[in-house]
């Protein structure tokens, strides 16, 4: 009898737990989803307010170093087969 009873207290909190809690977790995850999405959208409409044709640069990639040598020079010899 005394397992019966376990048996019974797990199911009890087990529905509990998927009444209660986890629809509590689902909602909190999606209130913090659509927060994310939104400050995106804002972050995103507020770079699209330039007038149009106007260009703009985020990203400017700073300068390569020149190369002022001809390159390495390689010793060979030419080798005639027969």
């Amino acid at each position: 009898m005394n397992g019966f009873l376990w048996f019974l207290a797990v199911v009890f909190v087990s529905w509990l737990i998927i009444l209660f809690v986890l629809p509590f977790l689902g909602k909190l995850f999606l209130r913090r989803l659509s927060k994310k999405f939104q400050d995106h959208a804002e972050g995103f409409q507020r770079t699209e307010q330039r007038p149009e044709g106007s260009v703009h640069i985020e990203n400017i990639p700073p300068p390569k170093e020149k190369n002022t040598g001809a390159g390495d020079y390689v010793n060979y010899e030419e080798i005639i087969e027969k």
